[in-house]
């Protein structure tokens, strides 16, 4: 789960007892309005609609959970992204 924060994604995952935990690191940075997430199938991406500047923030994600930022941070989107689907297993390497 993740909580949104101006321009901050907060990173958690379910610890002991199904408790939320913060992630390292425990915030990332993404476009304004930051809104709807998608995680990839093999869960190696995620990906971050932000409808204040009509782009898509884009992270790696390691064995660990950890989340890098990807090249290039952001892509254009269009129009106020407001659903997401990450790519079908197929299209991804």
């Amino acid at each position: 789960m993740a909580s949104v924060r101006a321009a901050s994604t907060t990173a958690t995952g379910a610890g002991a007892g199904g408790v939320l935990a913060l992630k390292s690191p425990a915030t990332v940075t993404t476009g304004n309005l930051a809104g709807p997430i998608a995680v990839s199938p093999n869960g190696k991406s995620v990906y971050i609609g932000n409808a204040g500047d009509d782009t898509i923030s884009q992270f790696s994600v390691d064995a660990g959970g950890k989340l890098s930022v990807k090249s290039p941070a952001t892509v254009p989107a269009g129009d106020f992204p407001a659903d997401l689907s990450a790519p079908h297993r197929s299209h991804l390497r």
